[in-house]
């Protein structure tokens, strides 16, 4: 069976005189974008994603080796991902263990908590 199309005009989505949705201010924690495609406009609401906080005090290698752990990823895929070896990882962690004054990788996620990203 082949697909029919309407043969009735687009019609206008809102009625004459009513605000678009980019007039109005986004409900709280939403951020709001406009495009256009073909001289159509469109609206995107969306929540602002998460980030990371990571603790004050650590190098920025030290630093990175954090967000890779708090990403779900091994020492072995760390050293891969920073060219480095598995034993430099082991070494990483340990001194950001001591810094921290923590014991392993489930209080190092509990370290770094995440926060809501500011909308524009």
């Amino acid at each position: 069976m082949k697909p029919t199309r309407s043969r009735n005009p687009p019609r206008e989505l809102r009625p004459q005189g009513q605000a678009l949705a980019t007039d109005l201010p986004a409900p709280r924690g939403l951020v709001a974008g406009t495009f256009s495609i073909e001289g159509d406009d469109y609206v995107v609401l969306g929540f602002p994603l998460p980030v990371r906080r990571v603790p004050d005090g650590l190098s920025a290698a030290e630093r990175e080796v954090v967000l890779l752990v708090c990403d779900g990823r091994s020492n072995a895929e760390i050293a891969r991902a920073r060219k480095t070896s598995v034993s430099t990882v082991a070494n990483q962690l340990s001194s950001i263990y001591m810094k921290l004054e923590i014991s392993g990788r489930q209080e190092l996620l509990r370290c770094c908590t995440l926060e809501r990203a500011e909308g524009p």
